[in-house]
């Protein structure tokens, strides 16, 4: 292989190490860390002492909480043991070792069974045993006075169960003399409680055990301890740590498996999102998951039928801007929505978490949840911060002195003397340009500092029965541009949740709406202007085309002139109904409505055109893009407590409808520049309308069997049915199985783990989902005028075909398998997740193109290709130190996945047989061997493959195969990629940061000298060829371009890699003497820094942003203030 190939695997290999060595050196030090201060260790050294003050004794040292059934005799009990920081578990093992009680332990509580262990657990049924045993009643309420429907009441001893009603109140009959209650609800620490004193009056408290806290699902909720499913969850907390507008962007490295990359520095352009690899062959479909924001689908479509194509390949979403308007791309849909809205983000990706959504849910789910209203004291609160931002990286390129030396030394090595006469050898930048310039052109133009400003306000409260919360927003983002531009977004959200008095009814309301306004400007290629071009503007403030033409250059700023305006609006409303039919049936429906709209503009004034040039027209292009969607879900469910099991199921179906429409519209032939604004005054105008219309039905079900908080299944199922099929092909079914097994929780196994670790389950899943994402009506022929030019016919525009029909395609289905593992150690403190997966996508649909007799483009299919994507995920969490001063949690996640074109049946006659291998990535660009710089010419070299003396990229055959000289594959999927973060609080103070790191290649945009008056790399320069003999890495310089070859080859490409220190948080609250002092309940400040620094071997503006047009993302640096009243 290649020198820089070999190169980057070794690079891959020493990172891959790093990274390991770091992953490995971070977990021994959460271990140990956790160890020293969570093991709790024990020193006692007592002599016949009563075993109620030994645990009184144990519970000072290490935070043990211990409950007993019934009081233990002190008199008969005597306790002697000296131990010296002996762990825990082994002072309760040798405490309890000469004693006839037994004992468990739950969280950091310890329950003492005080009834002899020779007492049968299942004692005959005689009348004295009946009546011993004893009834209890109780009610179980939050914090706030709210009672916890459904909430667990079991027994410790005998495993008897019930549920919570309606009001919170349970009733359990026949317990033991030495049975304790065990009360969970999702979120909440599990309590343990004598049943002695009755009734009974329970609060829960919320926990701040990561395994118990509660995680958003379809449908409903779960926790980690749980839960069959693999969901990965990004909280607001985490969320609100990162000054971006985009909350895709919030999410790069938080979830492992989850891949985003921007498109450019523009945070409002398109990202492209992909979970656990890229699932389709046809490079015009996305890989997009289903974005759901409270329950509601936002459904954005390519009405078009087409998709923007990004740099390595993989399609990505225009977005909310389908008119493609807009230089950016698109517009990302998530960039209408208020990350300070939002409450968490969870990311589903297996069949378990996924299969309930059938069709939707193929290239997995994002559920995102906002904030909503909370019973307590009416509380006013204020968010306020101020910064700027700025690029970070540049291309380094070549000052004016080695521009001129690059120049005539190109000329001299082409044996060609230049001059400042037309013709041979013309340069006038030589004889006529200001030597004495020397401009940074990529200072000029995104050395400004932009101005970052965020304002939120919120007001909420209410009783339990009435909550409410009202927020708005303002965000403000001046680009670093030369020409002032900005990006704004105002957002307003309301939500109120009320129940009837005796908690049979509930109504939740929820509606969240954004507008976005957006000034751009953009100008390609600023890197390769040479420094001692004129000045931009001339004497009288005009563009100076005419100083540049002078000497001998292309004028590149005439986009200053030209901007781009784009306004988008996203209005998401929810409504839930639920009533409460029996105490153990809740029937429910979801109502739910979002409408996008987006207007975009570009113009081109006189102005921005050369006023030498002939040919001069003022045109103007607008985009409208509307879409809007609704969907019904009516829901039943059933909570069932059988003995010491619990089923879960419910039932629902799915009615959607989704209508999108695009308008794009061009004048030309403005008088002047201030008619452009308005599409009538233009003397030519042209238009093409698109429309799309999705209708979708859906019967869904799901079984969740709980036995014994050990042994979990849940079964997933789905029929849907969708518009985008030809009669007969609209149906199709889909289902999961997941199981779980808490390990931990058997006492054969927890009596022989190490005392380190406290939770081991063991899960898996399988499942079978779909996909119907090719647009719509493509089942049907297709005509339209989308060409202006076609001369109309008896005043009538002729219509051409566009698609031919074909009723007969069907769903693509994904086979999704999964095994994991979660690891628990020092009480829950530390958490460890290792997945395996394979998801295997098969019966795809394609766009394939026809022959050209019949008329049509092309035709959309089924194909049998089966691309898989299999993976290890890694995932470490823990809270290392929790004192009331000081604390330290910290994160870690890896993931490794592995894109393969698994096999493909009658491949050779596939539209795709000149662009993949079987076996190897659909990621993988086909190039030349690049075989370095030839020695005696100065000039690259590549391998003539099949010597045939020629170099010939023939797109008809295989890569290598006939005279295709493109053999060499290079993958651009990273070969892993994660992150890491950390939290600090000492006392009123508060530090947090996070990285994020990828391996993998990318393009090499700086590479290859571009010739004539384009300025080069500085390492192109200081490693060019210039004698015979010379071993160089960079070519003889040319007044020729020698990009093309290059950029097609081995060479071409480069590693990418990359750890990124993507943000750091320091916040200080306030004293709550000065807050009192200030008519506040909370006062605080903070700083935050945003993309502070790249570790990189790659050389250019940025390596997630290898397009060298595009503009780098820059770092953001901001202080604020927030309160609340």
């Amino acid at each position: 292989m290649i020198r820089n190939i070999t190169t980057a695997a070794r690079s891959c290999r020493k990172l891959l190490l790093i990274t390991a060595l770091t992953a490995f050196l971070f977990f021994n030090q959460l271990l140990q860390a956790g160890a020293f201060l969570y093991s709790q260790t024990v020193t006692l050294s007592v002599h016949d002492m009563p075993l109620e003050k030994v645990c009184r004794e144990i519970e000072k040292q290490t935070g043990y909480y211990f409950v007993y059934a019934k009081d233990p005799d002190e008199k008969k009990h005597l306790i002697s043991l000296q131990v010296k920081n002996e762990l825990v578990t082994s002072v309760l093992q040798k405490v309890f070792s000469g004693l006839p009680y037994s004992y468990s332990v739950i969280d950091k509580v310890v329950v003492i069974n005080t009834v002899k262990r020779t007492t049968p657990a299942v004692p005959p049924v005689t009348n004295s045993t009946m009546a011993d045993t004893m009834s209890v009643q109780g009610r179980v309420v939050n914090r706030q006075g709210e009672p916890l429907v459904n909430a667990s009441v079991m027994t410790s001893n005998t495993k008897k169960s019930t549920i919570t009603d309606l009001k919170g109140a349970f009733k359990l009959k026949g317990l033991n003399e030495g049975d304790v209650l065990l009360i969970s609800y999702a979120g909440y620490k599990t309590q343990m409680v004598s049943p002695k004193k009755q009734p009974l009056f329970v609060v829960l408290e919320v926990t701040d055990n990561e395994l118990d806290k509660v995680v958003v699902q379809a449908y409903g909720t779960t926790s980690r301890r749980l839960t069959t499913s693999n969901i990965g969850v990004v909280t607001a907390k985490d969320i609100e740590q990162q000054r971006t507008m985009n909350p895709l962007l919030a999410l790069q490295g938080r979830v492992a498996g989850l891949e985003i990359t921007p498109q450019s520095g523009y945070e409002l352009g398109p990202v492209k999102v992909e979970i656990r690899g890229r699932n389709v062959v046809n490079p015009s479909f996305t890989s997009d998951p289903l974005y759901i924001i409270d329950g509601v689908p936002l459904t954005i479509m390519d009405v078009g039928g087409t998709n923007k194509i990004s740099t390595n390949g993989n399609s990505v979403s225009y977005g909310m801007d389908q008119s493609k308007t807009l230089f950016t791309g698109g517009l990302s849909p998530l960039f209408n929505v208020n990350t300070s809205d939002i409450e968490s983000i969870e990311v589903l990706k297996d069949a378990d978490a996924t299969a309930i959504y059938g069709s939707r849910g193929a290239n997995g789910v994002i559920l995102i949840t906002t904030k909503k209203g909370k019973p307590g004291k009416n509380r006013f609160g204020v968010n306020f911060s101020q910064g700027v931002n700025f690029i970070t990286r540049k291309w380094e390129m070549l000052n004016t002195s080695q521009y001129l030396a690059m120049r005539r030394e190109a000329f001299k090595n082409d044996g060609i003397t230049p001059t400042a006469a037309p013709g041979t050898g013309y340069a006038p930048d030589l004889f006529l340009a200001d030597t004495t310039r020397n401009v940074d052109w990529q200072e000029y133009y995104w050395g400004k500092k932009g101005q970052w400003t965020n304002a939120q306000a919120d007001y909420s409260g209410g009783t339990s029965q009435v909550n409410f919360r009202i927020g708005a927003g303002y965000n403000k983002s001046k680009d670093i541009t030369t020409t002032s531009g900005a990006s704004s977004k105002t957002s307003f959200a309301v939500n109120l949740n009320t129940h009837s008095f005796d908690n049979r009814f509930n109504l939740s309301l929820g509606a969240n709406y954004n507008y976005t306004a957006a000034n751009l400007i953009n100008i390609s290629g600023i890197g390769t202007v040479p420094p001692l071009a004129p000045p931009v503007y001339d004497d009288q403030g005009n563009l100076n085309f005419i100083g540049w033409k002078a000497v001998g250059l292309s004028f590149p700023f005439a986009g200053l002139l030209q901007p781009y305006t784009t306004n988008a609006s996203l209005l998401n409303t929810s409504l839930e109904l639920r009533y409460n039919i029996l105490t153990s049936l809740t029937g429910r429906v979801s109502l739910g409505y979002n409408s996008s709209d987006n207007t975009s503009n570009s113009y081109r004034p006189f102005a921005a055109q050369d006023p030498t040039a002939t040919n001069r027209i003022a045109s103007t292009s607008m985009g409208i893009n509307k879409a809007n969607n609704w969907v019904v879900e009516p829901q039943l469910e059933y909570n069932l407590s059988t003995g010491i099991g619990r089923w879960n199921v419910l039932i629902g179906g799915t009615i959607q409808n989704n209508a999108t429409k695009s308008l794009s519209v061009g004048g030309q032939g403005y008088a002047n520049d201030a008619l452009l604004y308005t599409i009538s005054n233009a003397l030519t105008v042209t238009s093409t309308e698109q429309y799309g219309k999705y209708k979708y039905a859906g019967a869904f079900g799901r079984i969740t069997y709980n036995y014994d908080n050990k042994y979990i299944l849940n079964l997933n199922g789905r029929r849907d049915g969708s518009s985008r099929f030809g009669a007969g092909k609209q149906f199709g079914n889909f289902g999961s199985v997941g199981v779980a097994w808490i390990l931990s929780d058997e006492t054969f196994i927890r009596k022989n783990l190490p005392g380190l670790i406290s939770f081991i389950k063991l899960r898996g899943s399988y499942g079978l989902t779909g996909s119907d994402a090719v647009g719509d009506y493509q089942y049907l022929s297709q005509w339209g005028n989308l060409s202006p030019i076609l001369t109309p016919y008896n005043g009538v525009a002729p219509l051409t075909p566009q698609i031919q029909s074909n009723s007969n395609f069907h769903w693509q289905s994904n086979k999704k398998a999964e095994a994991g593992l979660d690891l628990g150690f020092i009480n829950d403190r530390i958490n460890l997740q290792v997945v395996y997966y394979n998801n295997r996508c098969d019966n795809q649909l394609v766009s394939f193109p026809t022959p050209t007799f019949t008329g049509f483009g092309t035709v959309t299919a089924n194909s049998p290709a089966n691309v898989e994507n299999s993976g290890w995920e890694f995932t470490l969490n823990g809270s290392i130190i929790n004192k009331k001063e000081f604390s330290w949690n910290a994160s870690f996640n890896i993931s490794f996945n592995k894109n393969k074109l698994l096999s493909y049946p009658l491949f050779d006659q596939s539209p795709f047989y000149s662009k993949y291998k079987i076996g190897e990535s659909l990621n993988t660009l086909y190039v030349l061997n690049y075989l370095g710089v030839d020695p005696q010419t100065g000039n690259y070299a590549f391998e003539d493959h099949n010597h045939d003396g020629k170099i010939i990229a023939n797109t008809q055959v295989q890569p290598g195969s006939h005279d295709n000289d493109f053999y060499v594959g290079i993958s651009l999927s990273p070969a892993y990629m994660g992150g890491m973060g950390h939290q600090f609080r000492y006392k009123n103070w508060q530090l947090s940061t996070y990285f994020s790191y990828k391996k993998g290649m990318g393009l090499n945009s700086l590479r290859g000298i571009y010739g004539g008056t384009a300025n080069s790399s500085l390492w192109e320069y200081n490693h060019r060829w210039q004698n015979p003999g010379d071993i160089s890495e960079a070519p003889r310089l040319t007044t020729a371009s020698t990009v093309t070859n290059f950029g097609t080859s081995s060479g071409g490409m480069t590693d990418a890699s990359f750890i990124r220190l993507r943000t750091v948080g320091l916040s200080y609250n306030l004293s709550d003497k000065i807050a009192r002092k200030a008519r506040l309940n909370n006062l605080a400040v903070n700083i935050n820094a945003q993309n502070i620094f790249v570790i990189t071997k790659y050389r250019g503006g940025d390596p997630e942003v290898t397009n060298f047009s595009a503009m780098p993302p820059t770092r953001t640096i901001t202080a604020g203030i927030s309160c609340s009243l």
